[in-house]
């Protein structure tokens, strides 16, 4: 998600800021549609430089070991009788410590980024308040400000 809003607003009468302009709309869909559009591979390679060396090194791997888990692994660990090698249910909880250890090490790195310090509108807590609700509800977030 991107969340996008100038602090400098033209009209200061607009409860939402100036993210609800038709030209803030337009930037927010073109750069939530090029985030959608990029691959894996150039994700990891814009994100590796500012990881821990170890979290950047195992990235390749975990990536391999997501597409196996989606695509593969149940089938790959079945038995003709129709149960489940011994051991799988082992595999699946190292992979998962694996992937955990990563999203540790990653919101380590997000959480030594300096926090902003600079003005927030009056607005703005709400505003976020009501979109990560809807975030973590499952619910999608309106295109339309006055909806959020």
């Amino acid at each position: 998600m991107i969340v996008w809003w100038r602090m400098e607003r033209k009209h200061k009468d607009r409860p939402s800021g100036d993210f609800d302009t038709a030209s803030s709309q337009k930037e927010i869909s073109r750069l939530e549609a090029a985030v959608l559009r990029m691959t894996v591979q150039s994700v990891k390679d814009d994100v590796a430089p500012h990881l821990e060396v170890k979290t950047a090194e195992d990235l390749k791997s975990l990536i391999d070991e997501r597409n196996r888990l989606a695509h593969r692994f149940l089938r790959e660990r079945v038995t003709p009788e129709g149960q489940f090698e011994p051991g799988t249910r082992d595999e699946l909880a190292a992979l998962a410590r694996r992937f955990l250890t990563s999203l540790r090490s990653v919101m380590n790195t997000i959480e030594s980024f300096e926090s902003y310090d600079g003005p927030i509108p009056e607005h703005w807590p709400a505003v976020a308040d009501r979109i990560t609700e809807r975030v973590f509800s499952g619910r999608t977030i309106p295109r339309d400000p006055r909806q959020q």
